[in-house]
């Protein structure tokens, strides 16, 4: 029984932090804006796993435009994927969130940081911007707000995936 009451209560906590996820603002997303469905994806951008778990969303997502999917940063995979996240949330800052994402699980994204800023480049981020945001105050909130969520949901593992009330750890 008091394994059984945990269980509970567990979930109802699971249950209150997807609600406080849900009304949360989120700058890094794909899809409709206004959706009322929302897949929040936990990702890594080193992760070979999340780039196949994302191709595999995004197909979805071309089959039912009305969903929303956002992009919680999970770099947990050393200091390339701590450094990729800041790129990916310092885009947001310049409205280029989905073109810096997408490039990021390319497969014509480099292993050099310094190609990777360079493909950014021609591909219209103004790197001097990006660079200045990558250190502010918004960018290190992000990232705290972001590892808070993975805390809080106990992720341990990238991908992660929250649809509904359902929560997903691993690659489905």
């Amino acid at each position: 029984n008091q394994n059984k009451l945990e269980e509970e209560k567990n979930n109802q906590k699971l249950l209150t932090s997807i609600q406080n996820l849900n009304q949360q603002k989120h700058y890094m997303y794909l899809g409709d804006l206004n959706s009322t469905k929302t897949i929040y994806e936990f990702v890594d951008y080193n992760c070979g796993y999340c780039q196949k778990y994302h191709e595999e969303l995004i197909k979805v997502m071309k089959k039912d435009k009305a969903i929303k999917l956002v992009i919680i940063q999970m770099p947990i995979l050393g200091k390339s994927s701590d450094d990729l996240s800041k790129i990916a949330l310092a885009s947001s800052l310049q409205g280029q969130f989905k073109v810096v994402h997408n490039y990021l699980y390319s497969s014509e994204r480099k292993s050099n940081m310094e190609d990777i800023l360079a493909d950014l480049f021609l591909k219209g981020i103004d790197l001097d911007l990006l660079k200045n945001d990558i250190d502010s105050q918004d960018v290190s909130d992000f990232l705290s707000t972001h590892k808070s969520y993975v805390d809080e949901f106990k992720f341990t593992g990238s991908p992660a995936t929250i649809i509904g009330k359902q929560i997903i750890p691993g690659f489905i």
